[in-house]
């Protein structure tokens, strides 16, 4: 399974800023922030599904679960592995040579603001022992904060860099913070709650302090995109 997720996670570094970068070219301007998160939109899309077959596999009983019913998600997963071939094969680099200017900076403010200003909200609704309130933070933070987020940033990366360079500098800089950052969150924000004797707000300033430090990155973007 751990080699899985190695071979998994290298092919997204591989291909998600690609993608990034091709629909940010082959869209219109007021239409690139739509059409890049599109790419980020299939993980949530996989977990809606997979939320679906498997509550249904279960619901067959026990015996008919672990018999059959189990694999059933799984050989479906191949056609959608089929079909992300199909893409990727079809996928048109014709970007590398059509530059196009990325979004602007007052809509990657707002997308990267959000997520600061929820972070207490979100820890202190997770710790209630409310199951209806976690359950609507969880769904929030996924709903809005996520999908802002990753709704903005293809089209912010994909313009600041030139058009020769812009792969490899969305590959660099999405992938390095996703390994280091968010790779490591979890387990920085449980040894935060254990060391505030449960307490969630060492987590919270956490999370607000990584939602803020992309604002000070946006901030002291250059001005100029490029085009």
């Amino acid at each position: 399974m751990v080699r899985l997720r190695v071979v998994r996670h290298r092919g997204r570094a591989q291909h998600r800023p690609l993608f990034f970068a091709g629909m940010d070219s082959g869209a219109s301007p007021k239409r690139r922030g739509l059409y890049t998160s599109f790419v980020l939109s299939a993980p949530p899309a996989g977990i809606v599904l997979a939320c679906v077959a498997f509550p249904w596999a279960a619901s067959l009983g026990d015996d008919a679960l672990l018999a059959w019913a189990w694999r059933v998600p799984f050989l479906v997963s191949v056609v959608l592995f089929a079909l992300a071939v199909f893409i990727r094969a079809a996928f048109s680099l014709s970007f590398m040579t059509s530059p196009e200017v990325g979004m602007s900076r007052g809509s990657a403010l707002l997308a990267v603001s959000i997520g600061a200003v929820g972070a207490f909200p979100l820890f202190w609704a997770l710790s209630s022992g409310d199951l209806v309130l976690a359950s609507v933070a969880t769904a929030v933070g996924y709903g809005l904060v996520i999908a802002c987020t990753s709704g903005s940033q293809g089209a912010l990366l994909a313009g600041l860099f030139p058009t020769a360079e812009r792969f490899s500098g969305i590959a660099l800089v999405r992938e390095t913070n996703g390994a280091i950052v968010a790779g490591f969150s979890p387990l920085i924000a449980a040894a935060l709650i254990s060391a505030a004797g449960g307490s969630t707000w060492g987590a919270a300033l956490f999370l607000a302090a990584c939602c803020l430090s992309p604002v000070l990155a946006v901030l002291l973007m250059r001005s100029r995109q490029y085009a």
